[in-house]
């Protein structure tokens, strides 16, 4: 089942998200099994929303790829995320 995240990261800073994007090395598009990616600054760090095919793509491609290169880039604090399931998308 598809899940829609909300992700807040606190004290992150554009250019750490630029890296992290950078070294993924999705050639502008979101990880494999993911939908939808969008992100930007909010007050104090960066807010990202995503769509994923599952919560177990979600979560493997968080601890294996995002976790890692975020502390690499200087990110200490894992990000706050809400999950839910996703009833109907609009394209």
């Amino acid at each position: 089942m598809a899940i829609a995240v909300l992700i807040e990261f606190t004290g992150i800073t554009q250019e750490q998200y630029d890296s992290v994007v950078a070294d993924l090395n999705v050639d502008g598009k979101p990880g494999p099994e993911a939908i939808f990616h969008v992100a930007g600054p909010t007050e104090g760090g960066w807010r990202m929303v995503e769509v994923w095919e599952s919560q177990e793509a979600f979560e493997a491609f968080t601890n294996d790829k995002i976790i890692p290169l975020a502390q690499k880039h200087g990110v200490t604090q894992r990000p706050k995320t809400d999950i839910w399931p996703v009833h109907n998308m609009l394209r």
